[in-house]
């Protein structure tokens, strides 16, 4: 990011008066985006920056790994990595430097955690579909909860095509 120094020098001195980080007054300012911050905090913090391109996918694990309001409190979500002795949790994160939200996932997975950034914009998309479809999913589960316990019958995968008329049937 090529500042001149004048800007540079305004913009620290707005992030001290202000009690704000010197990236989101530069990103306000329009001097730079939320991901050349990002990237320049991962340069200067010496960990990876992740591309996550349109395809990047989470895994249910990895989604269970991290409970959602700790992910959308702390802007990130977890990757875990290989088995065993030797597993850990890649945790992607807004603010890497935010000692709370390690501790979080540290207690939460009882696993080795490692830092990486990615744009913010990024992750808060990645959030909310992965959590939503969790969410999804967990809606329809307690339908299914629901009906057995009010003695109806539901449609699952593993309903007969024969018990699936029946049921529609009964309902019409």
């Amino acid at each position: 990011v090529g500042l001149d120094p004048q800007e540079l020098d305004r913009a620290l001195a707005e992030a001290q008066r202000m009690g704000r980080r010197i990236g989101e007054v530069l990103v306000d300012h329009g001097a730079c985006t939320r991901e050349q911050v990002a990237r320049a905090l991962a340069e200067q913090l010496n960990i990876p920056f992740r591309e996550l391109e349109e395809t990047f996918r989470l895994v249910q694990q990895d989604v269970q790994l991290c409970p959602e309001t700790i992910a959308r409190r702390y802007g990130m979500f977890c990757i875990s990595h290989g088995e065993g002795d030797s597993q850990y949790v890649e945790l992607v994160m807004k603010d890497p430097t935010n000692v709370e939200a390690l501790d979080a996932v540290r207690g939460f997975t009882q696993l080795d955690i490692r830092k990486a950034i990615a744009s913010p914009d990024r992750i808060d998309e990645i959030v909310d579909h992965f959590y939503r479809e969790e969410i999804y999913i967990e809606e329809n589960l307690q339908t299914l909860v629901d009906l057995e316990e009010d003695g109806e019958q539901a449609l699952t995968p593993e309903t007969s095509e024969a018990d699936q008329l029946k049921i529609l049937a009964n309902d019409a």
